[in-house]
């Protein structure tokens, strides 16, 4: 199955270029420690009444990380689909980067629209809350996530300065929605599993390593999320064998 040779190839991506995978997410770690460190107290607060993250500076940082997301993400999927190494850093592409957090709005916005309008049919067709209630909101969160990767091709395009409409990536992906369905449902559900289990670490033994592993937890669900947009692209766009 397609789904399954995606995830494979996006853990051999990994695999067989860690150094150089090292050096392109190394300053997005380093954001995310100073962040810890800095709003470490601020975040062990947080998630101690509930996820509810407070005061400028924990803004700030999340504005900080989000730039160096970016600059990591262009940067690993020009490495992999066109071998661009960069020096000490990543290669740093101001122009790509905006473009690239314009085309991943416009993608999350389409998702959410969709989460939003089937979610609102469901409510308004559901008189109390049931199994019938449920299962609608799972397809509202299931139909967000097969439209994001539907419409993910656009991503890793634009990291490489191609202009690719929303169209033209629905058209890529056609005959691919199930796989590409199932590589992102599987994504999420290890992402979950490793968050709750180090939820389940912070609050029963140390909420500072916990605090830092959580962290962790985000860095490597990126970096491998990156991985699988960009084997996506290359199979559906470029038609790469895998």
């Amino acid at each position: 199955m397609i789904s399954w040779k995606i995830i494979v190839h996006s853990l051999f991506l990994l695999r067989h270029n860690f150094s150089e995978a090292f050096r392109v997410f190394a300053p997005l770690g380093a954001a995310m420690g100073l962040g810890l460190y800095i709003g470490g107290p601020d975040l062990i607060r947080s998630l101690h009444s509930g996820f509810t993250a407070q005061g400028s500076m924990h803004h700030v940082m999340l504005l900080v990380c989000t730039f160096f997301a970016i600059w990591a993400a262009v940067a690993w999927h020009r490495f992999v689909l066109l071998q661009e190494r960069g020096g000490a850093f990543p290669a740093f592409h101001p122009r790509l980067m905006v473009v690239y957090f314009g085309k991943s709005l416009l993608v999350l916005g389409c998702a959410l629209f969709a989460c939003v309008i089937i979610g609102f049919v469901v409510i308004a067709y559901s008189r109390q809350v049931d199994v019938l209630f449920f299962a609608g909101m799972a397809a509202a969160w299931a139909t967000g996530l097969w439209l994001f990767y539907r419409l993910s091709p656009v991503l890793p395009a634009a990291a490489m300065g191609y202009p690719m409409r929303l169209e033209q990536a629905w058209r890529a992906t056609a005959g691919k929605s199930a796989a590409l369905f199932l590589v992102g449902l599987l994504l999420m559900v290890c992402h979950l599993l490793g968050s709750a289990a180090v939820i389940i670490f912070f609050a029963e033994i140390h909420r500072l390593v916990g605090a830092g592993l959580f962290v962790m937890v985000q860095l490597i669900s990126l970096t491998w999320g990156l991985c699988i947009l960009t084997t996506i692209y290359g199979v559906t766009v470029e038609g790469r064998e895998i």
